[in-house]
């Protein structure tokens, strides 16, 4: 599995750090370059926050077929699963997954998150970036 190497990647390199207690993360993952948190919300709960670019949907002229699979799987995945993907105005599509934990997440205990948050996630986020035009 291709996000196993990738993870077990950043952990090894995790594990030659110093300091550990990171709480915040920048990577990229099938050509997808993710951001994540881990923090307190307002009412106090520990909140792992999870943000990606997909891509932007194809304009109808580029591939029609593709930007209409697009927006179909958008409205569907949008209903089925906690992971909220949203579109701007110009049809750029974002990922945004919040996960309540019991309590801060740092080092090697916020990748193990991100592992499971990403697991889970996988497939719609697969299914959806096949459809979008990349972003530079």
């Amino acid at each position: 599995m291709k996000l196993a190497r990738k993870l077990d990647q950043i952990q090894q390199h995790l594990h030659s750090l110093d300091a550990q207690n990171f709480d915040a993360i920048n990577f990229e993952w099938a050509g997808i370059k993710f951001s994540a948190t881990s923090s307190k919300d307002r009412s106090g709960t520990y909140i792992v926050e999870v943000n990606a670019v997909l891509g932007r949907l194809y304009f109808t002229a580029e591939a029609p077929e593709k930007r209409a699979q697009a927006l179909q799987q958008f409205f569907i995945i949008n209903r089925t699963c906690d992971g909220s993907y949203k579109m701007d105005q110009n049809g750029t599509i974002y990922y945004r997954n919040l996960t309540s934990t019991a309590d801060h997440q740092t080092g090697l205990n916020l990748t193990n998150c991100l592992t499971l948050i990403l697991l889970e996630s996988k497939k719609h986020l697969y299914q959806l970036r096949s459809l979008l035009k990349p972003t530079q």
